[in-house]
C-alpha cells in the first residue's frame, strides 16, 4: 500500500462534475467512508445525501485504512448485502466500482432486482464482467479483479455494453444488446449467491459517460486511492 496521495485540482474532488447538473443523472454514489450512525451508505444520488433507503447488512464490515489509508466496505461472501431504494437503470447507464475480490475465481455481484433477472455489472467465477437482462448477457474477456484494487465498470448505450478496467476497454467475449434493467434493489448478492469482496466507492449514472467524462472519473479514482 503506497503513501496517501493528495489530489491536485478541484475538478477531481468528487464524481459530481459532469454535464452541469449532475444530480439529474447520478443514480447512486456510495463511499465506504460515508456511513451514517445506523450503518447506511450516504447517497449522493437523487434521494439526497443522508442514506435514505440504503440499508447495509450487519455482516458488511467497514475496515479502515485498507486502500491509500481509506476504508472499505467488506462483504463476507456468506450473507452480506446492501439494499437501496428501488431504481431503474434502463439501458443507458454507467457504473464504476473501486473494488477487489477476496480471491481468484470469486463472484462479483452488482445491483440486481428482487428475482435477480436483472443484474448490473456482475463478475462470474472466471472474472468476466457482465450485465444480464434475463435473456441477454454481454460478457467481457476475463480480467484480474483480485490481485489489487482496480476500477471496474461498464458504459451502456441503448443496450450496448462496453466494459472497462482502470479506464481501459476490456474486449467483449460474448455480446448482444440488453433490455432495460429495472427495479434494482440489491447490491452484493443475487438471491442466495453472495460475494466476498471489498468496495471503496461506487458511482452509477443514468447516462452513458463520454470519453472525456470517463477519463476524468478514472483520474478521480486513481488519485484518490493511489491506484495503477
Amino acid at each position: 500500500m503506497g503513501c496517501a496521495q493528495v489530489q491536485a485540482g478541484n475538478e477531481v474532488l468528487n464524481p459530481n462534475f459532469f454535464i452541469g447538473n449532475i444530480q439529474g443523472i447520478i443514480l447512486r454514489w456510495w463511499e465506504a467512508g460515508r456511513l451514517t450512525a445506523a450503518g447506511n451508505f450516504q447517497d449522493g444520488g437523487p434521494f439526497g445525501i443522508g442514506g435514505i433507503g440504503n440499508g447495509v447488512n450487519a455482516n458488511v464490515t467497514i475496515v479502515p485504512g485498507v486502500v491509500n489509508n481509506r476504508p472499505v466496505a467488506r462483504y463476507n461472501g456468506v450473507n452480506s448485502a446492501t439494499t437501496t431504494n428501488t431504481f431503474s437503470a434502463n439501458n443507458n447507464f454507467s457504473c464504476f466500482i473501486v473494488s477487489k475480490l477476496a480471491a481468484a475465481g470469486g463472484v462479483y455481484v452488482g445491483f440486481c432486482n428482487a428475482v435477480a433477472t436483472n443484474q448490473l455489472l456482475v463478475s462470474n467465477a472466471g472474472e468476466n464482467l457482465a450485465c444480464f437482462d434475463n435473456a441477454t448477457q454481454p460478457t467481457s474477456n476475463p480480467i484480474d479483479n483480485h490481485t489489487a484494487f482496480t476500477v471496474v465498470g461498464v458504459i451502456c448505450t441503448a443496450g450496448t455494453c462496453v466494459f472497462y478496467q482502470n479506464g481501459v476497454v476490456v474486449p467483449t467475449a460474448g455480446g448482444g444488446n440488453i433490455g432495460n434493467l429495472t427495479n434494482l434493489i440489491n447490491f452484493g448478492a443475487v438471491i442466495g449467491v453472495f460475494s466476498a469482496f471489498d468496495i471503496a466507492e461506487l458511482t452509477l449514472y443514468s447516462a452513458a459517460l463520454t470519453a472525456n467524462e470517463l477519463a476524468r472519473l478514472t483520474e478521480y479514482f486513481r488519485a484518490k486511492y493511489n491506484l495503477f
